[in-house]
């Protein structure tokens, strides 16, 4: 499998490329009121078959009027896992990052036996 190639470039770390597909982006905007701040969360996964998580946090002046908005990312970190698990582990579960997994096809759910 030949994917695109993707460069995310993180606050306080290297920049990370790889090749591969993303599976699902969530913007937190869908869902909230206070249209100041918010998240955005993408899953890849590369065509080693990684899994790639990135999390960016945005943000406008609250001075700008509506129409003169100007948004900034303020910060991007990322997660590399070999299983779907690890990118869990590391979101956790808020109800953005179940949307993502939701829209990912991943179904991470606790089974009672």
């Amino acid at each position: 499998m030949k994917g695109n190639q993707y460069l995310i470039c993180r606050t306080e770390e290297p920049d990370l490329a790889f090749t591969g597909e993303l599976l699902a982006e969530v913007d937190s905007r869908e869902r909230k009121t206070d249209m100041h701040e918010w998240t955005v969360l993408q899953l890849y996964r590369t065509d080693t078959g990684k899994f790639v998580a990135v999390r960016e946090r945005w943000s406008v002046d609250k001075r700008y009027r509506p129409g003169t908005v100007y948004p900034e990312c303020d910060w991007v970190d990322s997660h590399v896992s070999d299983t779907t698990t690890g990118i869990v582990e590391w979101l956790g579960w808020s109800w953005l990052t179940k949307s993502l997994y939701d829209r990912a096809g991943i179904a991470p759910r606790q089974v009672i036996p």
